[in-house]
């Protein structure tokens, strides 16, 4: 009896999602399994609340979230993200002189390696 109504619940998902349209993002394929590479960061001087540019390569366009930035293990929020730039919003938190940047990718259970700059 479980098993029909999950059956059933399946059932009524997929014709509910039938009718109303079904919408996703397509990731980008060419950089899954590839690594970030991060060339400059601008500003050099991090400020609570600001945002900061990412140059590089091999960054998630789509979906952005599977881009992840933390400074000194606090995470950030991307504002936005191409394949060679993110902007990100530096978090309000006291940045010591030393503040570390740890950049990577993570998306369908493939996790990059860390750049930390």
């Amino acid at each position: 009896m479980k098993k029909n109504k999950q059956i059933v619940l399946i059932a009524f998902l997929v014709l509910l999602l039938g009718l109303k349209g079904l919408a996703f993002t397509v990731p980008d394929i060419d950089i899954l399994g590839k690594d970030p590479e991060v060339s400059r960061i601008e500003p050099e001087y991090l400020i609570p609340g600001q945002k900061v540019k990412v140059f590089g390569k091999n960054f998630f366009e789509t979906p952005i979230n599977a881009n992840k930035i933390f400074i000194n293990n606090y995470p950030c929020r991307i504002a936005s993200a191409k394949k060679n730039l993110i902007v990100f919003t530096t978090p309000n938190i006291a940045l010591q002189k030393d503040a570390k940047i740890r950049l990577y990718t993570e998306y369908l259970g493939y996790k990059s390696k860390e750049v930390i700059f």
